[in-house]
């Protein structure tokens, strides 16, 4: 018995092949915008795909947070600005006014898809939608009335309420936030790679606490507003006018956090006609956010939960028959509940509606992606077409054999074939032993990772029955292909049909011969240990001289080694030259007899329906 291998050059080859090209192909950048020859000869525009605008848009997706965090606090708590801040102001300014210059000059998608590069009709579209507001939030008034000049005037005057006004226009670049929010989620899930769930999570969280931080930060806005006229505010009423900015703006973010979560312990409260306005408004705000968020939650937690809760409903089937049918024990109960796990773990759920919607090229890529691990030192798919792998990958189903336990047995209808991930399958007979009351069971072939098996029952089995038995000799994990799938891959695929035929209805053959041999020196076997075994009689007569000794010989296996080097050396010259080979007369003669069934079956229904309408 030899231990059949896949040939590690045809690995290797399997490797430079198909599974290179691809990852080439995935590789390799499709051709930017500018490059292509209808608007090579643009000029003076900015494409959506270009190397600038992918590291700008990061550039300022980074500027808008650091301005959301920073800016509200900076603007709100903070009275007397240091000169550093007031330079990065400026420099920061100058950033979004960039960023101007660039959206004027930015070709853009119109609603059916259509690339717009004329610079007239880019401008336009920029100037309906956020040229006023990203314009007016990068003017740099703050640094102007930060001047001696205007800044004394101001706070001395009665317009230094307009002062305080002024420095809100820096609010406007969070607008920005929201129209910017897709391409900053699409940064979060490229560098995190998170599911869809987990990620609008993270962006709830993050909308909460930024909404925390600005109301926050405006209540302490408010509550200084006119402290200078009235003491009626809340930090005056509350006795915080000495505290520092830090320790009012922590109280704020309480006074927040407790307003958006509709507790409101009553503690920090509204004291003159602006703060109330602004409490009204917060608790809406609240009342819709809270609502929208448990809503959102809930709706996010089941559908990030569902494949588990599938896994759940099966597992509680299988408890149920276990305390209804007193015959499913223990071993057997975990054999099943291990086996839904292991399929639950390892199939590709849910892509099907995916695979719909892709164009046939992208659609084929993919699948040799995701399957790339399980298929790629396969024999069966050495040297394969993409479109092969493609068609038959999406109906492999995983499963995992426990060492001792059988994958089919013999005499067992044949609906599946095999292919070896991980471990190893013995193919076994059951021979009647001397005393025809029992049967033996006899190894005569292995397979270990990397090969398949049972396809030639579904091809040459007369009655669909196994011929041979097959258990894991270690824990084994498999791909299983139906047989409703193999037939279709021989009818789509006819040049490759005609290969795993030849190549199946030769291997029919050696799994054949081998068994014989197994048989034989079985037999040899056990004939040489009836002889050793023969009893000398009391009343033996000495004078008929002694028996002679008996060497036992075991079997020569010389013979059995020399044909599994020949099925090996055979299988790789049948890899390299393609199955080069004419059709047997068998195989031939069984694919004609299939092609004559379809034509039969399909004559049937034509004259059932013409036999209808006449009617």
């Amino acid at each position: 018995m030899v231990r059949v291998h896949p040939s590690e050059a045809a690995v290797r080859n399997n490797t430079r092949t198909l599974w290179k090209t691809v990852a080439d192909d995935l590789r390799k950048q499709a051709p930017k915008t500018r490059e292509c020859e209808e608007y090579e000869h643009i000029k003076w525009v900015i494409f959506p795909d270009d190397t600038f605008n992918e590291y700008w848009g990061s550039f300022m997706s980074m500027l808008l947070l650091y301005t959301c965090l920073v800016s509200p606090y900076r603007v709100c708590v903070v009275e007397i600005d240091e000169a550093g801040w007031m330079y990065s102001d400026v420099v920061i300014d100058f950033c979004f006014f960039i960023d101007v210059v660039v959206n004027s000059f930015l070709a853009y998608y119109d609603k059916e898809s259509n690339l717009i590069v004329s610079k007239r009709k880019i401008l336009f579209h920029y100037l309906k939608s956020w040229m006023f507001v990203d314009i007016l939030s990068c003017f740099p008034l703050q640094f102007i009335m930060d001047q001696k000049n205007y800044s004394t005037l101001l706070r001395i005057s009665r317009v230094s309420k307009l002062y305080k006004l002024a420095k809100m226009i820096r609010f406007l670049r969070m607008l920005r936030l929201a129209r910017n929010k897709n391409r900053i989620m699409k940064y979060m899930n490229t560098i995190f790679r998170v599911h869809m769930a987990i990620e609008r999570l993270v962006w709830f969280l993050i909308t909460f606490l930024l909404l925390v931080h600005i109301l926050a930060c405006l209540w302490v806005f408010i509550g200084r507003f006119d402290m200078a006229n009235s003491d009626q505010n809340w930090i005056f009423m509350n006795k915080m006018v000495d505290y520092d900015e830090f320790r009012i703006y922590l109280t704020a973010v309480y006074w927040a956090t407790t307003t958006l979560t509709t507790v409101g312990y009553g503690d920090i409260r509204a004291y003159n006609s602006n703060e109330r306005i602004f409490a009204c408004m917060s608790m809406i705000i609240g009342i819709f956010l809270y609502s929208y968020i448990i809503g959102s939650l809930t709706n996010l937690l089941s559908n990030l939960d569902i494949r588990e809760a599938k896994l759940t409903r099966k597992l509680d089937i299988v408890n149920r028959l276990h305390r209804e049918y007193p015959s499913i024990d223990k071993n057997f109960y975990k054999k099943i509940a291990t086996a839904l796990e292991y399929k639950h773990k390892n199939t590709k759920s849910n892509i099907d509606t995916l695979l719909s919607d892709l164009p046939l090229t992208l659609r084929t890529k993919l699948l040799i992606v995701i399957y790339q691990r399980e298929l790629q030192s396969n024999t069966f798919f050495e040297n394969k077409k993409t479109d092969f792998v493609a068609f038959l990958a999406p109906m492999l189903k995983p499963m995992r054999i426990e060492e001792g336990d059988y994958v089919f047995k013999k005499k067992e209808l044949a609906f599946e074939m095999y292919f070896i991930i991980s471990g190893e399958i013995h193919m076994t007979i059951d021979i009647e032993n001397s005393d025809n009351k029992s049967q033996v069971e006899v190894l005569f072939n292995a397979l270990v990772a990397g090969y398949y098996f049972g396809e030639t029952d579904l091809l040459f089995s007369e009655s669909r029955e196994r011929s041979y038995n097959s258990k894991a000799a270690k824990k084994a994990e498999l791909l299983s292909l139906p047989k409703e799938g193999f037939e279709s891959m021989l009818k789509m695929f006819e040049e490759e049909g005609t290969q795993i035929m030849t190549m199946a209805y030769n291997r029919n053959l050696r799994l054949r011969e081998k068994q014989q041999e197994a048989i034989e020196i079985y037999n040899k076997s056990q004939a040489v240990r009836r002889l050793v075994s023969i009893p000398i009689s009391e009343d033996f007569d000495m004078n008929t001289g002694p028996i002679a000794s008996i060497n036992v010989i075991p079997a020569d296996t010389s013979e059995v080694q020399e044909e599994a080097t020949q099925t090996r050396n055979m299988y790789n010259a049948i890899i390299e030259d393609k199955m080069g080979k004419v059709e047997s007369d068998i195989v031939w003669t069984k694919r004609k007899l299939k092609n004559l069934k379809y034509v039969v079956s399909e004559a049937r229904e034509n004259l059932t329906r013409v036999y209808e309408a006449l009617m």
